[in-house]
């Protein structure tokens, strides 16, 4: 450590000269002779030591004159922007802002840069300082990187750290997006069960008249006992959701007796039409919908195309009226063109999930109208256009700093641009499997209990005890968070599977208690700290910013103890904090990278954890909140690593491997590492060895032990002595215990212990 501080030649001079002394020293004293070799050896290390050390502390020392010239620039930025958007003079402008924690922090800024602060003198002065920042990229811009929050960061605490009345607008929708799904997705849940619980014959030709409009022939086919009167419901939703839509321009023009159809797979029925010669029928269709809208058929969304060849398929064609495109009547289809266009009834998802799908659409396509302020289509221009202006609205209003435009829009086209592609079938495929061979068991669902460690880090220990054993005020269905339909919603038979998988090993049932304990703690802790003048200051603190003016509503709202509307949204943000349910959670090269989602698999609750941390510890540190950053890393460290042992201990009982007492605190250190993402078995066949590459890799590469098993097995048999038990424990649901119990997975486990 001698060398820090020095320049990085004396450093290794120095550290020449300690290695080698040293070990000359330490010969003469045990051996009375000194081995030139072994000293020149370790003078070599110590100057490389010496010389790293120097730098590092050079590093050091640059990065903390960077922070400290960044949070310098961004004070004086606040403060030039109060003397010109509010009209304040210079000193009220520096009262307030250099206040509390701020002023403490800034002068020990001032001091590590032994500099005076620039603060404008005048609204010309402030001015001409804002927009030299913009012009010559200003020293925020500068010194900070997004490349490690590109891949690590999550959307929702970049977009707070720029604005937080926007991140609250992204999570209204959220929310609104699940609460409004779940409404009408339960008015037609009944009539979906009941579709799905028809004969295949039955619903094939049921599912002909919903899709021709022929809704009197298809109620003919309704003998189930409700059965129309459930349809008669979805009738009622289908006009509710073309009501919400009708002036978004995102959808197509009213079509009577409309039941939605969803293609499975456009591009191989596009592929089997031109095949079949009829590129007439696809083409002439596309082409003249996208010329009266003045596109290109490429511009078109895939919803759009899809509707455009069903309807045409139905025997529809488009006419133009003034300038305004609309389908024309259905025209008569000879029986020999109805029999040729069943053929493509192959390519359409079932008539429940179709449904099922258009609701979820419809819901999220308005929800997102009303957000980005009714574009005039889905396109991507479209949708980057409405984003910069809500961006440049934030910029004007002064609650946006004109550095961070650039910044917010990309995470916001993030959102809505790349998070709303969909992975490709095959990808979705391996995924799925990767999920049933890892987590769709009874022992990887008790893991989903270390959430109580969270909340208990957040909202302390008896408030989720309370939450998670007592009454609860909320529950998961009531949030729309329950994946109500979820059986109906993905197309991809793989996808369903592992959805009963997830229900049979209780996996979403313990899932479900996490959630309910979370949502349920948190509103026990503010309904507590209302009830105080100083709570509610610590409120106000914490989330007033967050929800500007109805922070008073909703602070009424708490205090009266009802669960209201409001009081719902709330406890969705407080979740939103803890676990990633919504995209908004997640990192902005996931929702950039459709395929390379599957690099995400089985870490998206590590990487929350992480966003935790940063929030609550890093953050407040960095805000000078010192104290409450070290109270948090003791709450985050002590329940993380308490709930990680506990759930391990019962994980190990369930499997018949041994416990004993004296491995708690080795098994603490890993519960807590492994919240992190550094996990034993990685330690010990790769780091331990300095193997880094390779622990790398590992905890990058996608979990596929099914499909592992299935190449690897084969070759077991070639083996003198094959073992194909340890290919069991991939399994869904009973793998882990069948092996565990019955293929000596446990007997080999307490060898490996007794050993170690």
């Amino acid at each position: 450590m001698l060398p820090i501080g020095r320049g990085i030649g004396q450093a290794v001079t120095t550290g020449f000269s300690l290695g080698a002394g040293y070990s000359a020293v330490e010969d003469y004293a045990k051996k009375g002779e000194i081995d030139p070799y072994k000293a020149a050896a370790m003078g070599a290390f110590g100057s490389a030591a010496g010389g790293t050390f120097a730098a590092g502390g050079k590093l050091i020392g640059s990065a903390t004159r960077k922070a400290a010239n960044r949070r310098v620039a961004k004070v004086e930025r606040e403060v030039n922007e109060r003397i010109v958007n509010s009209g304040m003079s210079p000193k009220d402008a520096i009262d307030d802002v250099v206040k509390g924690n701020v002023e403490r922090q800034f002068n020990r800024d001032l001091q590590i840069l032994g500099k005076q602060p620039n603060f404008a003198v005048s609204k010309t002065s402030a001015e001409e300082a804002i927009q030299n920042s913009i012009v010559n990229d200003s020293a925020v811009s500068r010194l900070y990187s997004a490349t490690l929050d590109k891949y690590l960061g999550t959307l929702s605490t970049r977009i707070g750290d720029i604005s937080q009345p926007v991140l609250r607008m992204m999570r209204k929708f959220e929310h609104d997006v699940h609460i409004d799904t779940k409404k009408y997705i339960d008015q037609a849940t009944p009539f979906m069960k009941q579709l799905k619980s028809l004969k295949p014959e039955d619903k094939s030709m049921l599912g002909r008249h919903l899709a021709a409009g022929e809704f009197d022939d298809a109620e003919k086919l309704m003998t189930l006992p409700g059965m129309k009167e459930n349809f008669q419901q979805v009738k009622d939703v289908l006009n509710k959701l073309y009501d919400e839509s009708i002036d978004s321009g995102l959808g197509l023009e009213y079509t009577p007796n409309y039941f939605p159809r969803f293609v499975k797979d456009y591009n191989k029925m596009a592929k089997e039409l031109r095949f079949q010669k009829k590129n007439h029928l696809l083409d002439k269709a596309l082409n003249d919908w996208a010329t009266a809208h003045k596109k290109t058929v490429e511009d078109l969304t895939l919803a759009e195309k899809e509707k455009i060849i069903g309807l045409a398929l139905r025997g529809y064609g488009v006419k133009v009226n003034a300038g305004k495109p609309s389908f024309a009547e259905m025209r008569k289809l000879t029986p020999k063109q109805l029999k040729e266009n069943d053929v493509y009834e192959r390519f359409y998802a079932s008539p429940e999930e179709a449904l099922s799908m258009y609701i979820r659409n419809s819901v999220h396509n308005a929800r997102r109208r009303e957000l980005l302020g009714y574009p005039s289509g889905t396109g991507e221009l479209e949708l980057k256009n409405s984003i910069a202006k809500i961006v440049t609205r934030e910029k004007e209003a002064g609650r946006l700093d004109p550095n961070d435009q650039e910044t917010l829009k990309e995470l916001l086209n993030a959102r809505f641009i790349g998070g709303e592609k969909s992975t490709s079938s095959g990808i979705g495929f391996i995924r799925d499997l990767g999920y049933a061979g890892t987590i769709a068991n009874p022992i990887s669902a008790l893991t989903q209990l270390g959430d109580i460690g969270v909340s208990m880090a957040k909202y302390g220990f008896r408030d989720t005890i309370a939450a998670m054993f007592g009454a609860r005020n909320l529950r998961v269905i009531d949030m729309g968070l329950d994946q109500v339909g979820q059986e109906f919603a993905d197309v991809r038979k793989s996808a369903r599977i592992l959805d009963k998988l997830l229900g049979i090993s209780q996996f979403k049932r313990i899932d479900r208690l996490g959630k309910e304990t979370i949502m349920n703690a948190a509103l026990r802790k503010n309904f507590k700290l209302l009830k105080t003048a100083e709570g509610e200051k610590k409120f106000r603190e914490k989330w007033g910013k967050f929800y500007g003016d109805d922070t008073d509503t909703l602070i009424s709202h708490l205090k009266s103890g009802q669960v209201t509307s409001r009081v719902k949204e709330h406890a969705f943000n407080e979740l939103s904090d803890v676990q990633p349910i919504s995209s908004l959670e997640m990192p902005q090269a996931y929702l950039e990278n459709p395929n390379g989602r599957i690099l995400y698999s089985l870490k998206s609750f590590t990487l929350k954890q992480l966003d935790v941390a940063r929030r609550d510890v890093v953050q407040q540190w960095k805000r000078g909140n010192k104290s409450q950053a070290i109270k948090n890393a003791a709450a985050l460290t002590g329940y993380m690593s308490a709930s990680g042992v506990a759930v391990q201990t019962v994980k190990d009982l369930a499997l018949g491997r041994e416990v004993r007492a004296e491995d708690i605190p080795n098994n603490a250190l890993w519960a807590l590492l492994g919240v992190y993402g550094i996990n034993k078995y990685v330690s010990d066949k790769y780091l331990s060895k300095g193997n880094v590459k390779e622990a790398a890799v590992n905890m990058l590469a996608p979990a596929t032990p099914i499909i592992d098993a299935f190449f690897q097995a084969p070759l077991e048999l070639g083996e003198d002595d094959p073992d194909l038990k340890k290919y069991m424990r991939n399994l869904p649901v009973v793998g882990p215990m069948f092996y565990n119990w019955f293929a000596g997975g446990a007997e080999k486990y307490n060898e490996r212990l007794r050993d170690r």
